[in-house]
């Protein structure tokens, strides 16, 4: 089933003669059919850091992750097996999932020793995707790493350049992080650019767990290299496309490239526009694109849509508020202040934490009023997350779990 496309306005009206400031809300749906089944192939590509951090019962889970993965693969789907550690080691190079257990048997060769070249073992990753390479099939670099990249290419910028790049070419990159030494900071860009997922994992006893969710997730696919283009009529400025990079064209033109989709999941993408004085009751219509693999008919889709903005002379129109996107607006403000709570305890500037908390406290009243997945989050922002920063702030525990909590959600897929 095609990608539907939904579109609220922040005020109903929009007043004439008056330059102003409001929001857009885009939800972006795939549909859950009842007789879904997969078509597209999977051409996996595991990188697991095998250095000596990784010996003991991590190295042990990481090998019950990988048997699992093997055996919800099919004939149609093709992988392969590379660890890193000061060097890189192909323990089996791409080949089709004709039977697993052959594979499972090669997965006892892991072991952990040495240093962690997260490079060499990426770029192998990609070089073994080139195998079974298909624009048709789901192509992904699955990294799980416990460590920092201090071996081979460690600058963060030349590390996101290479994700970027083969991101380009179909081939996308998901990155587990396991404990409290990585840098969760480097895998959550790298993922942005590779446009999979970023999981945390406090436990080692928990990795199986997160390699099945990637899989399910695999198999669920609905959409992949979904595209959105908006173009906005002359007096209408984009200013700011919330949580999410996107491509200018011109002052009123842009493309926002997005991730896939599973069935019935959705994503939210919030606009703030600029509107420059319109004189006269109309409506102005936003123009979009909506352009994606879809990963059911192994066709690209390309969808346009059409929505007005409505100018209206009557203020009482002009009051008129649309709740679910002034909610969605400050759930984006609490996101916010958990970002900057970061910022300043990695700075260990505590009178930053306290005029911050004091701040959102001002708010107390309109967020408690809105929906209750706001108040949760506010709530428990207030007075778990600020309180305990303000106190540990060099836990690196408390800051992986936090960014890990904050980046899922600001990607607003349910």
């Amino acid at each position: 089933m095609s990608l539907t496309l939904n579109f609220l306005t922040e005020k109903e009206y929009l007043p004439l003669n008056r330059a102003t400031t409001f929001h857009l809300l885009f939800e972006l749906n795939a549909p859950l059919a009842k007789d879904y089944k997969r078509n597209t192939p999977l051409n996996l590509a595991f990188v697991l850091d095998s250095s000596g951090s990784m010996s003991g019962s991590k190295v042990e889970y990481v090998k019950e992750a990988v048997i699992f993965a093997l055996k919800q693969l099919t004939a149609d789907d093709a992988a392969s097996l590379t660890t890193f550690n000061s060097n890189v080691y192909t323990i089996f190079p791409g080949t089709r999932v004709v039977n697993s257990r052959e594979l499972i048997q090669e997965v006892s060769k892991i072991y952990a020793t040495g240093m962690t070249n997260l490079s060499g073992g990426l770029l192998q990753g990609y070089s073994e995707l080139d195998r079974f390479f298909s624009d048709q099939a789901i192509n992904r670099v699955i990294l799980l790493t416990d460590g920092l990249a201090n071996v081979g290419i460690t600058n963060p910028q030349d590390l996101i350049a290479i994700v970027a790049n083969n991101t380009l070419k179909n081939k996308t990159l998901t990155c587990l992080g396991v404990g409290i030494d990585f840098d969760e900071d480097l895998l959550m860009s790298l993922v942005d650019a590779g446009k999979g997922n970023y999981y945390y994992i406090n436990t080692p006893n928990r990795i199986p767990a997160f390699f099945e969710q990637e899989l399910n997730g695999l198999s669920k696919i609905s959409a992949q290299n979904i595209k959105l283009t908006l173009n906005f009529p002359e007096l209408i400025v984009p200013v700011r496309i919330y949580d999410i990079k996107a491509k200018f064209h011109s002052k009123t033109s842009l493309t926002i490239d997005l991730d896939e989709l599973y069935a019935g999941q959705s994503q939210r993408l919030l606009l703030s526009i600029q509107v420059e004085n319109v004189s006269v009751p109309q409506e102005l219509p936003v123009n979009i694109e909506l352009q994606y693999f879809d990963a059911n008919t192994l066709e690209t889709v390309t969808k346009t849509f059409t929505f007005p903005l409505k100018f209206s002379a009557d203020q009482s129109l002009w009051e008129k508020i649309n709740r679910e996107v002034v909610e969605e607006i400050a759930y984006r403000e609490i996101l916010e202040a958990r970002e900057k709570t970061i910022f300043y305890a990695d700075r260990g500037d505590v009178e930053s934490l306290k005029r911050l908390q004091q701040e959102l406290q001002a708010k107390e009243k309109h967020f408690v009023s809105l929906n209750a997945e706001i108040k949760e989050e506010y709530v428990k922002f207030m007075n778990m997350e600020i309180p305990s920063f303000i106190l540990n702030r060099d836990d690196p525990g408390l800051r992986k779990q936090s960014t890990y909590d904050i980046y899922n959600k600001k990607r607003r897929k349910r």
